[in-house]
C-alpha cells in the first residue's frame, strides 16, 4: 500500500535538562568545514537545529527560521490568532483557514483513516484533560468518558480553504504531525535555494536533505530509552530521507510512583500501554514519518509491523519496555554496524 497523498509534560527540571531529554534522536556530524552553517533555537516546544553543509549564504537560515516560526503560529493550539485555535473555538461550524492548515488537516485525516484511528488529530480534549504540559492530572473515569466522547477523527471535515469539527467541544491538535509537515516545507525551501546537503532537526524529527558533501550517508542515532540522552540503541545511515522517533520517555509526569507519559491512546483515553517505548520510522515524507511513528507506538509491535509492511518505502524500528527490538523487513538496510 502506498502512502496517502493529499485529494508531546517534560519532568519539571531546569531548561537545560529539557533540552537534553527533548533530543530523542540526534545527528552524528562530521567535523565542520568553512562552508557549514548551523543555527539552533527553542521552537515548536523543542530544540530546533538546521545545519547547511557546503553552503555560505546566512540569509538562507534567516528564511528557514522565519518560516518555522510562521507555520508554528498557524498550527498552535494556544495562540488565539492561530488557525487551529479558531477552528477549535468554533467547533460545529465551518471555519475559513489558510491553504497550509487545510493541507495539513487533510493529511491528518488521511493518516487517521490509514491507521484505523490509531493516529487521531481530535485527541485535544484528552490532552487538555491530562494536562501533562501543566504538571499532569490523572482523570477520573467520568472525566475520561466525557473527553473520549469528543474524540472522533471521522468528524473532522476539510473543504476548500475551510474545515469543520462535527460538534461543539471537539478540538484538534496537530502535535503528532505538524513537525513533520514543517520539516517537509523547510526541505522544499532549501532545495528551492539550491541547498543540496542539509540536516533539519526538529527535536525528534530529522529530515536529511541529500547526502553529506562527500557523497556518504548521514548517520542518525536513535536514543536508547534506558540511556541518559547520550547513548544510542541504534545508528541509522541514510540520505534524502526522514527519520522520526516517537517515545514514551520524552514527556511525562509522576504521581504516587506511577509514570504517566504523553502519548495518549485515542481508544482508551489513557497513555499508551502497547508495551513499546520507542518507534522510529524512516521514509521520504517527514509528515508521514511523524504520524506513523505515533500510530506505531500506540499499536504495539505486532500491529505496527503489519501496518508498515503494507506500505512502500516505509520502514520502522521498535523498542519495547524490556529493550527488545523489532523491525520491518527493510529496516536492516539502514542500520550501521556500529
Amino acid at each position: 500500500m502506498s502512502l496517502p497523498r493529499r485529494s508531546r509534560a517534560v519532568p519539571l527540571l531546569a531548561l537545560a535538562a529539557v533540552v537534553i531529554t527533548a533530543l530523542l534522536i540526534s545527528v552524528l556530524l562530521l567535523p565542520r568545514g568553512d562552508r557549514t552553517l548551523s543555527r539552533t533555537g527553542y521552537m515548536l516546544d523543542t530544540v530546533v537545529t538546521v545545519t547547511l553543509r557546503d553552503w555560505s549564504d546566512e540569509g538562507t537560515l534567516e528564511r528557514v527560521f522565519y518560516e518555522i516560526e510562521r507555520l508554528e503560529r498557524l498550527f498552535s493550539v494556544g495562540d488565539p490568532e492561530s488557525d487551529l485555535h479558531r477552528l477549535n473555538a468554533n467547533a460545529g461550524n465551518w471555519v475559513e483557514l489558510s491553504d497550509e492548515t487545510c493541507e495539513l488537516l487533510e493529511r491528518a485525516v488521511d493518516f487517521y483513516e490509514l491507521t484505523d484511528g490509531l493516529f487521531d488529530p481530535t485527541v485535544q480534549p484528552l490532552v487538555e484533560l491530562w494536562d501533562i504540559a501543566g504538571g499532569g492530572h490523572v482523570p477520573t473515569a467520568d472525566e475520561l468518558e466525557e473527553a473520549l466522547a469528543l474524540v472522533d477523527g471521522s468528524q473532522l471535515e476539510v473543504g476548500d480553504m475551510c474545515a469543520r469539527l462535527g460538534r461543539e467541544g471537539m478540538a484538534v491538535t496537530l502535535g503528532g504531525i505538524a513537525k513533520g509537515y514543517i520539516a517537509d516545507r523547510i526541505a522544499e525551501l532549501l532545495e528551492g535555494e539550491g541547498v543540496e546537503h542539509a540536516i533539519i532537526d526538529l527535536g525528534h524529527n530529522i529530515l536529511l536533505v541529500g547526502s553529506k558533501p562527500d557523497g556518504s550517508p548521514w548517520r542518525v542515532g536513535v536514543q536508547d530509552p534506558d540511556g541518559t540522552g547520550g547513548e544510542y540503541a541504534a545508528v541509522i545511515e541514510a540520505d534524502g530521507l526522514s527519520v522520526v522517533t516517537s517515545g514514551t520517555y520524552e514527556r511525562y509526569f509522576e504521581l504516587d510512583g506511577v509514570r504517566w507519559h504523553h502519548v495518549l491512546d485515542p481508544f482508551s483515553g489513557y497513555p499508551s500501554e502497547s508495551g513499546l517505548v520507542s518507534a522510529t520510522v524512516v521514509c521520504e515524507s517527514s509528515t508521514a514519518a511523524d504520524a506513523l511513528s505515533t500510530a506505531c507506538l500506540i499499536a504495539g509491535a505486532e500491529r505496527a509491523l503489519e501496518l508498515i509492511e503494507e506500505m512502500d518505502g516505509v520502514e520502522v524500528l521498535l523498542i519495547d519496555q524490556s529493550g527488545e527490538m523489532y523491525m520491518s523487513d527493510g529496516m536492516g538496510d539502514f542500520l550501521a554496524d556500529n
